[in-house]
């Protein structure tokens, strides 16, 4: 199979789906667990979940 520029850019549009998918599906999860074990015992990272929470129910209730 030869690489040429249809090829190319067929991996590198499914290669950005699966990226946005991994953040989405995956990262972001771990991400926000992550700082909701942080929030309780900082401050800090508890109001900027509190203010992330209030952006998003403003925005549809999709959080971050």
């Amino acid at each position: 199979m030869e690489i040429d520029f249809s090829n190319a850019g067929i991996f590198l549009i499914l290669f950005t789906i699966g990226f946005i998918l991994m953040d989405e599906y995956v990262a972001k999860p771990l991400r926000r667990r992550r700082l909701e074990r942080r929030a309780a015992t900082e401050p800090k990272v508890r109001r900027a979940l509190e203010i992330a929470d209030e952006v998003a129910a403003r925005h549809g209730g999709k959080r971050p």
